[in-house]
């Protein structure tokens, strides 16, 4: 992998479906940490996405 972490988390960012933005998750200071999976953690809109 050639990308950054940084890049990886924009590109992350740009390219998802609105319902995928919500699996971004942030730390204190509102960086991205990590990109939690859509099979543990399924918030709003995403809740019925993989139905």
């Amino acid at each position: 992998m050639t990308l950054s972490r940084s890049q990886v988390f924009t590109l992350y960012s740009a390219s998802v479906p609105t319902e995928f933005q919500a699996l971004l998750l942030n730390d204190g200071n509102g960086d991205p940490l990590r990109i939690l999976a859509p099979r543990s953690a399924q918030p709003g809109g995403l809740a019925t996405w993989l139905d």
